[in-house]
């Protein structure tokens, strides 16, 4: 479980943008959708990787990228909360 303590240093942006990833598993089309340069988004992401202390995605094949089993678990617990939020 992910201690509430650590949701409050993550923003929601990070949240949002983490999702978009989630779903689409690929960098380019989840920037798009998040109207960021893939850079931006790459740069978020490696920057939640380590305030979270874990990789959510596995990014060995650099054509498919996959959510690691911690990143599947970070996804189900994160995925309601910007609907829950409005």
């Amino acid at each position: 479980m992910i201690e509430e303590s650590l949701l409050n240093m993550i923003s929601i942006k990070q949240i949002q943008n983490f999702i978009v990833l989630a779903e689409t598993l690929h960098f380019a089309k989840a920037a798009a959708k998040l109207n960021i340069s893939q850079a931006t988004l790459s740069t978020e992401i490696k920057r939640l990787e380590d305030e979270l202390g874990f990789n959510l995605f596995d990014r060995s094949n650099k054509w498919e990228i996959k959510k690691t089993v911690a990143g599947e678990t970070y996804y189900n617990c994160v995925k309601n909360i910007p609907t829950d939020i409005q």
